[in-house]
């Protein structure tokens, strides 16, 4: 998703990052990204009792090459949250890949981030949180440029 908001195809208006990394690039690749970018980050990922979740990863990076951008962190939520799996929420009691997240009130979150995210970068409306504030929903917002 990061890779295709430096080469946006025409019409493409806005990314949706879920849960994924920034990849690290030669030094030379200092391309911006040419879109505005929504990315939701998980916050509770653990594998082997190390935390590999990516919350608060990509703040640097988009202050330094976006035009702007919405990161959303939800409490509780693991790599795994942001796919079909979070429909299967027994998984969370058999394995990590499921965070503690409620899941329905998760997708809820996501799906209302998502419409609204759209919704703005059709109309240019941007700059304002996405989300009510909730104790369980970081949201950071990264200025918007022209």
């Amino acid at each position: 998703a990061l890779e295709l908001a430096k080469h946006p195809p025409a019409g493409v208006t806005g990314i949706i990052n879920l849960d994924g990394p920034h990849l690290q690039y030669e030094t030379e690749d200092t391309r911006s990204f040419q879109v505005p970018i929504l990315s939701f980050l998980s916050t509770d990922f653990t594998m082997e009792k190390q935390d590999i979740g990516l919350h608060g990863t990509l703040q640097q990076l988009f202050r330094e090459r976006s035009r702007g951008a919405y990161i959303l962190e939800i409490a509780g939520t693991a790599h795994n949250n942001f796919t079909d799996l979070n429909f299967t929420p027994v998984l969370k009691y058999f394995t990590p890949l499921l965070g503690k997240v409620d899941n329905a009130k998760m997708a809820g979150y996501v799906n209302q981030a998502i419409l609204e995210f759209i919704k703005r970068t059709e109309t240019g409306e941007l700059g304002q949180p996405l989300l009510p504030e909730m104790n369980d929903v970081k949201q950071v917002l990264i200025e918007w440029k022209e």
